[in-house]
């Protein structure tokens, strides 16, 4: 019994220091992240797993509901519109194109204004990426410096994401980089 214990309160400190790890994982100072990035590579037996729960391949949304979420940038609802604002910003660069291609259509002013603000939300995050993206670019990070069967099952498994998405661009990356004899 004392084993059984012992082995739990081990399992359950292990777990809150990637805990601690996945959030340190956000910081915007360039050495914290190398370091906390170097952490977890150095053991794979439990970051593999903990990765695996944490990451999932992005999946997009289907073009009828970003052409639905469009045309609600123009309802006289206001709630409408917020709704279908946050709906196509969570989206990002999965609804890009078709942020784009609806700019182009002369919309109300309305959906003319939110459009803009959207797409420009977008494009910045690229520059300036929010803490979620950043983790989520150096979590693949981590897995490619494993680089084991396990790492690259589980980059395999993102990189079925949609095509747009980050994070599948990233997975994609990795594993190419992974293939590539050095």
């Amino acid at each position: 019994m004392m084993t059984s214990l012992g082995t739990d309160a081990a399992e359950s400190s292990a777990s809150k220091g990637l805990e601690k790890l996945w959030a340190d994982l956000t910081s915007k100072d360039p050495a914290i992240a190398e370091q906390v990035m170097t952490q977890l590579a150095a053991r794979p037996a439990q970051t593999v797993p903990f990765l695996r729960e944490h990451l999932h391949p992005v999946s997009a949304p289907g073009p009828c509901r970003v052409s639905r979420w469009l045309a609600e940038l123009d309802s006289d609802d206001f709630a409408t519109r917020e709704r279908a604002t946050q709906e196509l910003e969570q989206r990002g660069e999965m609804v890009e194109s078709a942020l784009t291609r609806a700019l182009r259509k002369s919309p109300s002013l309305e959906a003319r204004r939110r459009n803009k603000g959207l797409l420009e939300r977008v494009r910045a995050e690229r520059f300036n990426p929010s803490a979620n993206r950043l983790r989520a670019v150096r979590a693949v990070e981590v897995l490619e410096r494993i680089g084991d069967a396990k790492a690259r099952q589980l980059l395999g498994m993102l990189a079925q994401g949609a095509p747009a998405a980050q994070l599948t661009v990233e997975a994609r990356a990795a594993l190419e980089r992974l293939q590539t004899p050095r």
